[in-house]
């Protein structure tokens, strides 16, 4: 049997609200770090030369590792941004705010602190 969630309406939707919000912001800066990640990419990799000086190799380790990095960066912001369009799904479905390794009741602060919360805290300490 599904449980269907308990709390209170203006609750469930201010914590909607701030859901979508989030949503926005971080499908924001995935595209802005795959942006500049492939931009840097291509601009490194075109040959383009324009100062006259070679390309010390010292120099394209530190670029890959900085394009590693933002891509890397991207790839958390997308794990947190399914996260959060899991959470408007159970919302949908009526099932927010109920544990999934458990199915207790997730304690609405920690809803208000981590409105994408899957886990109680007892199940996300293990």
């Amino acid at each position: 049997m599904v449980k269907k969630c308990k709390l209170k309406k203006e609750v469930l939707a201010k914590l909607q609200k701030e859901l979508l919000k989030k949503r926005a912001r971080l499908t924001g800066n995935v595209e802005k770090l795959e942006s500049e990640s492939f931009m840097n990419s291509q601009k490194d990799y075109s040959g383009d030369i324009s100062s006259g000086y070679k390309t010390h190799m010292a120099d394209i380790g530190s670029d890959a590792s900085g394009m590693e990095l933002m891509l890397g960066l991207a790839s958390n912001q997308q794990k947190l941004l399914q996260q959060v369009n899991d959470a408007l799904k159970r919302i949908e479905d009526g099932t927010y705010g109920y544990c999934s390794a458990c199915g207790k009741a997730i304690p609405q602060a920690r809803l208000e602190a981590i409105p994408e919360a899957e886990l109680c805290l007892n199940c996300a300490d293990k």
